[in-house]
């Protein structure tokens, strides 16, 4: 086992295991949380990392223009050697070194989970993920909470058990849709303090949580001088057919700005034009993008714009702006990515005046006291 394990990390090893959550996903990791939330939030009770995951959520349409799969692989190893070991570190620093037991807490939500979601694309993810965990991660299960189990989970339930050894198999407990039980079940192990207001607890709500942190990165890439301060991200995926166009608008005031970004995977060229409907058009850009034959699919990678005409990326208010995506031949989808600002005034800041200053703006003389005349 420890022989198929080293083989199994021996590739992400060698990038260390992605320090950074944007390289191995090949994008923005804010714009990925938002279409599979998944996050570290808290602990329990006896201090064990509480981790969430609403695969009811899951984007799968969203995440394969986002990313990849080996992206997807390459996250998760991030995920378990990063936050992870954080969290676990953390843990035993607030116990005075008496957290020994390196396991976590885990609630997998089920909430607007579809059969349609648990398709082979999904599966596979999901498969790929739980092989990883079995072999280079045992043990590492304290409990996990599944909640809003649907109905047909039972016979989905009974595939993904297959893949997991009995004994952390054992660990699992699934629960239904009653709200009552899931907190009263969840507030056994889990003070309400430390659990999201989404499951009846006092703490931040999960959309609440994933806004605060992208703003929080923003923020400290920012960088000294730079006015643009980020307050949202948003984005939408549009499918598109041979010939088609699709439009969609904003407005802008005068201290507002925005960044635009397409993700691509229409085969063929997609047009793109920025108007300002009270002034015409400021960005007209053609993205290609061309599928390679020999190309594994879950490997395609998305094309990419982000409409650098603009100046420095930002469109800057004020005014009314519509986006308007038109494809020639071919059909897909595209990803339309909508970075919102504001732009900080710089503070003014008044230099204490000095007494002479003052004495000059009141009209007063400088000369005060008797003085005799020099003879020269």
């Amino acid at each position: 086992m420890i022989e198929e394990a080293t083989e199994c990390r021996a590739d992400v090893k060698r990038n260390n295991f992605y320090p950074s959550l944007d390289v191995a996903l090949g994008v923005e990791s804010s714009l990925y949380k938002k279409e599979y939330p998944q996050l570290y939030y808290g602990s329990s009770k006896e201090g064990y990392p509480l981790f969430i995951s609403q695969p009811g959520r899951m984007n799968i349409d969203a995440i394969e223009l986002l990313t990849t799969k080996s992206g997807l692989i390459n996250y998760h190893w991030h995920d378990m050697m990063h936050q992870f070991g954080r969290k676990l570190k953390s843990s035993k620093d607030k116990s005075n070194g008496k957290f020994v037991r390196y396991e976590c807490v885990c609630i997998l939500d089920l909430k607007d989970l579809s059969a349609a979601k648990l398709g082979k694309r999904q599966m596979n993810i999901i498969k790929s993920m739980t092989f990883i965990d079995s072999l280079c991660f045992p043990e590492t299960l304290n409990k996990m909470m599944i909640i809003n189990a649907p109905a047909f989970f039972t016979m989905t339930w009974k595939i993904v058990r297959g893949w997991i050894d009995e004994r952390t198999a054992s660990k699992i407990e699934v629960i239904g849709t009653d709200q009552k039980r899931i907190f009263k079940k969840l507030s056994k192990i889990i003070d309400p303090s430390d659990l999201p207001a989404d499951y009846g607890g006092s703490g931040i709500g999960i959309d609440d949580f994933f806004h605060s942190e992208m703003l929080r990165e923003a923020e400290d890439l920012r960088g000294e001088g730079n006015p643009y301060r980020k307050i949202d991200e948003k984005s939408e995926v549009i499918h598109l057919r041979g010939h088609s166009t699709t439009t969609r608008q904003f407005t802008l005031d005068k201290n507002s700005a925005v960044k635009i970004s397409i993700l691509s995977k229409v085969k063929g060229d997609v047009f793109i034009n920025v108007v300002n409907r009270s002034k015409g058009e400021i960005i007209s850009e053609k993205l290609h993008h061309a599928i390679d034959g020999e190309t594994d699919p879950d490997e395609f990678r998305s094309t990419r714009s982000d409409l650098n005409r603009a100046n420095d990326h930002y469109i800057q208010g004020p005014g009314g702006f519509s986006v308007e995506f038109r494809a020639n031949k071919g059909k897909g989808n595209i990803m339309y990515i909508l970075k919102e600002f504001v732009i900080d005034q710089p503070k003014v800041i008044e230099r204490p005046k000095s007494q002479a200053e003052s004495i000059i703006r009141s009209g007063q003389s400088l000369l005060v006291g008797d003085f005799e005349l020099m003879n020269i």
